[in-house]
C-alpha cells in the first residue's frame, strides 16, 4: 500500500507530473474505487461540459500480474476513455479523463498523419497502434496516440501527447519519460498543449539529443511551433513555421530512393487549422 512518503518519493521522481492531480482515492476493491472514481471524473467533466482533462490519483493499487499491456483485464478500473499511467514502484495509477479539448487536437494531428503516410504509399508498413498500454521498465503508460514500423506491434516509434489542464512542464516531463526509458523504442514524441481561455498552442517534438557538456543522451526538445490568432474578429490562426517528423526514426529506415518518402511536414497551415478546430470548441473562434 502506498503511503504519504512514497507519494511524496513520486513526486520527487515525476518532477511535477502529479501538480494536475484533483484528487486522491485509496484502493479497497475493484467496484468501490470504480464508482468513486466514475462520480468524481464525470461530476468533474459536467461541470465544464467535458471541455477539460482530469486527472485522480489512485494509490494502492497494483495490476493483475502478468497482465499483457496490450489486454484490457477484467478490472473496472480499465474504463475506456481514460488514460492509465502506472507507477509499479508506488502502487501508483493516474487516470486522466481526456477532454474535447485533448481529443481535437490529438486527433486530428493523428488523421493527417495517416493521411501523409498513405500518400507516401507506405501505409501497408505503418503500425498505428493508438493508446495500447505500453510497458517502460516499471512503468506503464498510455498516450493520446502511436505509430512505428509495422514489423514491431506494440512497441511504437513516434508518439503524440496532448494537454490542456495539465502544465507545461507535465507535458515535457511526459516526453522525457517516452524517450529516457530503456525499454522504449520511442524516438519522436510530438506534444501539444493547449491553454484553455487562450487563442494560443504550442507544438513540439523532442527527440534524444547529446548534451553538451556531459555527452550523455536526454530527451530534448528539437523543434517548437507556436500558433496564435491575428487579426481580431475575423482573423485567422498564424502558425510561425511547420513542424517535421522524421521519415528515418518513424519507420527505422531511410526513405526510398525514387519514390514519395520523405519527412513528415506538418505545415503552418495545417497547425492552424487543428489551432482553430481546438478553439472553435473553446467558443474563442466563431465557426466558418
Amino acid at each position: 500500500m502506498a503511503t504519504e512518503s512514497s507519494i511524496m518519493e513520486a513526486q520527487a521522481y515525476l518532477d511535477g507530473m502529479l501538480d494536475d492531480v484533483e484528487a486522491t482515492f485509496q484502493y479497497t476493491s475493484p467496484g468501490t474505487t470504480e464508482k468513486a472514481l466514475r462520480d468524481f471524473l464525470n461530476n468533474a467533466s459536467d461541470r465544464d461540459q467535458n471541455i477539460y482533462d482530469h486527472t485522480v490519483l489512485v494509490t494502492g493499487f497494483s495490476f493483475p500480474p502478468d497482465t499483457p499491456p496490450d489486454i484490457e483485464v477484467d478490472n473496472p478500473l480499465f474504463l475506456k476513455g481514460f488514460k492509465l499511467l502506472y507507477f509499479k514502484d508506488f502502487k501508483i495509477l493516474i487516470v486522466t479523463m481526456s477532454g474535447l479539448l485533448h481529443e481535437e487536437a490529438a486527433s486530428r494531428l493523428g488523421a493527417l498523419l495517416n493521411i501523409k503516410v498513405n500518400d507516401m504509399q507506405c501505409f501497408e508498413e505503418i503500425g498505428i497502434t493508438g493508446r495500447v498500454r505500453l510497458e517502460l521498465e516499471n512503468i506503464e503508460k498510455e498516450p493520446d496516440g502511436s505509430w512505428g514500423p509495422e514489423r514491431y506491434p506494440y512497441h511504437p516509434t513516434c508518439i503524440v501527447e496532448a494537454a490542456s489542464s495539465q502544465s507545461m512542464r507535465s507535458l515535457q516531463n511526459v516526453a522525457h519519460l517516452w524517450l529516457e526509458k530503456s525499454t522504449s523504442l520511442v524516438s519522436q514524441v510530438i506534444t501539444i498543449k493547449i491553454y484553455p481561455g487562450k487563442r494560443e498552442l504550442i507544438f513540439g517534438v523532442w527527440v534524444m539529443k547529446n548534451q553538451a557538456h556531459n555527452g550523455k543522451p536526454l530527451a530534448d526538445i528539437e523543434q517548437e511551433v507556436k500558433v496564435v490568432w491575428q487579426g481580431g474578429k475575423y482573423g485567422r490562426p498564424v502558425a510561425e513555421k511547420s513542424l517535421r517528423i522524421s521519415f528515418q526514426k518513424l519507420f527505422e529506415r531511410k526513405p526510398r530512393r525514387g519514390t514519395a518518402e520523405t519527412d513528415i511536414i506538418f505545415s503552418a497551415r495545417e497547425l492552424g487549422s487543428i489551432a482553430r478546430h481546438v478553439w472553435q470548441k473553446l467558443g474563442l473562434v466563431d465557426h466558418e
